[in-house]
This record gives structure tokens, C-alpha cells and sequence, in this order.
């Protein structure tokens, strides 16, 4: 256990790290793209990012897991499988979103779609077209990125991810400034994907992957991953289900704006997303293999650990929000302030994640599949209705608290596992308040200082 205490913690390291560093990238380039593009630019490629994002989530079987969590994630010939599946996944997903391009270009020359919506824009089909393409390009990568992430070798994963969203994002701004087009964003998001399959091949060289399908390998991906393709079938309507929505309801102008919103409110989450993927899991995982007496000693330290800066960071934001878009955008974008307020009001839920982590560990990936339908009715019945009454306001209130409903659920599932600790619950309750007073605070200091200049 000590060994696996020390690599807990340097892998822990180098994922808030590398995630803080690709926060502070993506920041960078965001402020540099909205000076050089509109907002429209924006919304479009979130809708067509979130079009690849429901095709990858429909067709997904959880390989990537199944190698982390499974007795068979070392063998050689589990692995080739796993990547020539993956392979053959990436070609179906590309022409899965050439079809539905096809079908959103016909709907808009009909006149099915709302005029004024972001569906309706008729450059909006050929940008999915092409940005899905980075589907079959990503099919390619290396097993060695699930192998690593199950060892917890997440320092070379982090150079990798690093190295290849900077060069990305340098692309996309010299594109941007020649072009002025959101072609920029599509050329620049292939490039990046095609450089972190290069990379996957020749940083790591843990096992050098070849195509061919083994009969009962695939019978073990087929067996762990239909769980886990039922929970992304819903889930990718759960989590692009805010997109799609508004995608229907407000113009591509506003839905960019949103776009940036999320982008801010999202820079914590991804943060947390990365330490729980690259470290949470897998540490979960093996402790379930080898002493799963120790499983809820060990999430509840990991809860521990990140509930308390996810609650203090909400309570901040949602104090900051205004101030943060007015001090780094310019005036087309600072409506974003307020949603990004709104959308804060998410890492206070968002923490559950680590449960649910849990559940893979445990092969129980069928919990996430009621969570995800209780999830989707929760959110397709009260962000429409919320912004039929109360505009685009009611629609982000909604947006930023549709994991209310699956907290009781969790709350079950965790006590036939022995993983509630009502305790912590009660005592971690304090700490967005005292988040929101640190931003009130900081706003307070800004004008105070900006007044006295």
C-alpha cells in the first residue's frame, strides 16, 4: 500500500498539474480567438463538437476502461483487439456524422429548422462533416494511454496532452488571424488529434499494437462494455443535452456566448475530470482487485481531498462570474458573465463524480445507466419549460442543477456499498459559503483598487 500511496500522490500531481497548465492554455487562446472572431464562430463549433461528442458516447463500450479495470488490461492480445475495435469504432463515427450532416444540410434547405436558430446555419453541416473526421484520426491511438493510466503513469500522458494542445492552439490562432473564420477552430482541432496519436505510438512504447481480433477478448470487451454503452447512450443526451437544446432555442451569436461561459465555469471541472480519470479510477480500480476491504476508507479519502476545493471554488465563481468576463473580454462577450454565475452553481453536484467512479471499480456500471435516465428526464422536461417561462436565465438554472435529482440515488447505491459518510456530508456543506464570501471579498478588493486608480 505504500507503494501505491506514493505513485497516488505523484500521479495526482502531474494530472492537477497538466490540467492546470491546459486550463491556462485554453485561457490564453480563448482571449486571443474571441478578439479575432465573433461569437457566432463559437457557437457553431459547439454545436459541431457536441454532434462528435453524442456519436462517440452512442458508440462507446468503455474499451478504454476495460483495459484500466480489467485481469486481462496487460495482456497483448486483449490489447491488439481493444485497438483494432477502436479503430473500426473511430471509421463509424466519421461517417455516422457525415449522415447526420446530410440530414441537418436537407432539414435546413426544406425549411424544417427554426430560421434563426444555430441548427439552420448553413455552414454548420460541412463543419461537422469535416471536424468528425478527427474521429478516425483518434481510433489510432495507442493502447499504451489506457495502459499508462491504469499503471498510474500519468507524468508522460500529461507531456503528451500538453505538448500537443499548445501546438494546437498556436495553429489555431495563426489560422485565425489569416482566415477570420471558424474553419480556424476546425483545421487546428484535427491537428491537435492527429498529434496526440503520433505521440501515443512513440512516447510510451509499452506494447506495440497490431490489427487482429481475438474471439474471446472481444467477448470480454462486448461483456464489461454493454453496461457502459446503455450509460452513454443516455448519458451523451445528459451531458450535450444543454447544447442541444439551446442549439433549438437561441441563435448561434448566444449559444457562443454560453459557449464561453462554459468554457470558464468548465476549466474546474476539467481539472477535476482529469484527476479522476487519471488517477481516482485506476486507484480505485486496483484497490477493488487487491483489497477491496480498504474501497471505502480510500474513496472517502479521495472525497475528502476534492470536495472541499470544488465547493469553495463554486462559491467563488458564482461571486466573480460578472466580474471575471468584464475584466478579461470585451463587450460583445459580457453576458457570459451571469451564465457563467448560474453555471458555477454545478460543482456543487458535480463532486458525485468520484461515486460513480467507484461503481466502475466495483463492475457495476449498470448504476450508471439509472442515473443517466433519471439525469435526461430531469433535464429535457425543465430546461425547455424554465426557458418557455423565464428566458435564457431560467434555462442555465435549470442547466446548472439537473444533477440535483440523481443525488438520492447516489446516496443509495452508495449504502449497499458501504460508501456514505453523512458526517463529511453535513460538514462539507460549509465550505461554499465560505467560497462565496472569498469572492465577494475579491470583487470588493477589485473595485476598491480599480476606484482608487
Amino acid at each position: 500500500m505504500r507503494d501505491l500511496k506514493r505513485r497516488t500522490i505523484s500521479a495526482s500531481a502531474w494530472a492537477v498539474g497538466g490540467a492546470f497548465a491546459g486550463n491556462v492554455i485554453r485561457l490564453l487562446s480563448n482571449l486571443i480567438l474571441t478578439r479575432l472572431l465573433f461569437p457566432e464562430a463559437f457557437g457553431l463549433m459547439l454545436m459541431a463538437s457536441t454532434v462528435g461528442m453524442i456519436i462517440a458516447m452512442l458508440s462507446d463500450v468503455g474499451i478504454q476502461q476495460s483495459i484500466i479495470r480489467g485481469k486481462r488490461g496487460e495482456d497483448p492480445v486483449f490489447l491488439d483487439t481493444a485497438w483494432t475495435f477502436q479503430i473500426i469504432r473511430g471509421v463509424v463515427m466519421w461517417l455516422g456524422a457525415c449522415v447526420l450532416a446530410a440530414a441537418l444540410h436537407l432539414a435546413a434547405t426544406r425549411g424544417w429548422l427554426p430560421p434563426l436558430s444555430t441548427y439552420s446555419d448553413p455552414r454548420l453541416p460541412w463543419i461537422i462533416a469535416v471536424s468528425a473526421f478527427s474521429a478516425v484520426v483518434q481510433g489510432f491511438q495507442a493502447t499504451d494511454l489506457a495502459t499508462a493510466t491504469r499503471r498510474m503513469i500519468v507524468k508522460p500522458l500529461v507531456l503528451m496532452e500538453t505538448f500537443a494542445q499548445l501546438a494546437g492552439v498556436l495553429l489555431m490562432v495563426a489560422l485565425a488571424w489569416w482566415m477570420r473564420s471558424v474553419w480556424a477552430l476546425v483545421i487546428a482541432g484535427l491537428v491537435t488529434t492527429l498529434l496526440q496519436t503520433l505521440a501515443s505510438h512513440v512516447l510510451l512504447r509499452i506494447h506495440r499494437n497490431r490489427l487482429r481480433i481475438d474471439r474471446q477478448s472481444l467477448l470480454d470487451l462486448v461483456s464489461f462494455g454493454k453496461w457502459l454503452a446503455l450509460s452513454s447512450a443516455v448519458s451523451v443526451f445528459v451531458t450535450n443535452g444543454d447544447r442541444l437544446i439551446l442549439g433549438a432555442l437561441v441563435s448561434a451569436s448566444t449559444l457562443g456566448l454560453f459557449s464561453i461561459a462554459v468554457t470558464l465555469a468548465g476549466a474546474v471541472n476539467i481539472a477535476f475530470a482529469s484527476l479522476v480519470g487519471k488517477v481516482f479510477f485506476p486507484l480505485l480500480s486496483e484497490v477493488t482487485r487487491n483489497h477491496p476491504e480498504r474501497l471505502a476508507e480510500t474513496f472517502n479519502r479521495l472525497r475528502w481531498r476534492a470536495d472541499p476545493i470544488l465547493l469553495v471554488v463554486g462559491g467563488a465563481l458564482f461571486a466573480l462570474g460578472p466580474s471575471v468576463v468584464q475584466i478579461l473580454y470585451d463587450t460583445r462577450y459580457q453576458d457570459a458573465g451571469r451564465m457563467l454565475q448560474i453555471l458555477s452553481l454545478a460543482l456543487v453536484v458535480d463532486r458525485f463524480a468520484i461515486a460513480q467512479q467507484a461503481y466502475l471499480a466495483l463492475g457495476e456500471p449498470r448504476y450508471q445507466v439509472v442515473l443517466n435516465i433519471v439525469r435526461a428526464i430531469a433535464l429535457y422536461s425543465t430546461v425547455p419549460a424554465a426557458f418557455h417561462f423565464y428566458g435564457i436565465t431560467g434555462a442555465l438554472y435549470a442547466i446548472a442543477l439537473r444533477e440535483v435529482v440523481a443525488v438520492p440515488l447516489i446516496v443509495w447505491f452508495n449504502a449497499k456499498h458501504g460508501l456514505n459518510n453523512f458526517r463529511f456530508e453535513m460538514l462539507w456543506l460549509v465550505f461554499w459559503p465560505a467560497g462565496w464570501l472569498l469572492g465577494v471579498g475579491l470583487v470588493a478588493m477589485y473595485a476598491w483598487v480599480t476606484g482608487a486608480g
